[in-house]
């Protein structure tokens, strides 16, 4: 049995991924490498699935540079899943962790729920620091 992979060639198959990862492993070398689609670099999950919003989880996100190299990352090693970032990092992502851009405004894709609560918290110590900013100067 022959199969088939999305439209939009993204593997759909485990082994379509693991084979996939094989062929382009060797492209590292060049500094403006960037992983063909947004799966997850340590365990291969789709990171940005196809689907309605209400039926799929998104790991869009953004860290510091530190804890991205923390996390055995460099600039363009592509994507992780956040379950591999914390494993990674051994610990927990914080909101301390998440860098101020829009991509990591709550509210605005279907995050897991540990990611969501991680921008909300960031979001509001963003909202504390600019009120005390106001006050003090």
């Amino acid at each position: 049995m022959t199969t088939r992979a999305h439209a939009d060639d993204r593997p759909r198959y485990s082994w379509q991924w693991r084979s996939l990862r094989r062929r382009t492993a060797f492209q590292h070398d060049d500094d403006n490498y960037n992983p063909p689609g947004p799966f997850c670099a340590a365990c291969g999950t789709d990171c940005l699935p196809p689907g309605p919003a209400d039926l799929v989880v998104w790991h869009r996100y953004m860290v510091h540079d530190e804890v991205w190299a923390a996390a055995g990352m460099h600039e363009h090693d592509g994507w992780l899943c956040v379950d591999c970032l914390e494993r990674r990092l051994g610990r927990q992502r914080t909101a301390d962790d998440l860098q101020d851009v829009p991509l990591n405004n709550p509210g605005d894709a279907p995050d897991p729920p540990r990611l969501a609560v991680a921008k909300a918290e960031a979001a509001l110590a963003r909202a504390w620091r600019r009120l005390d900013a106001q006050h003090s100067g």
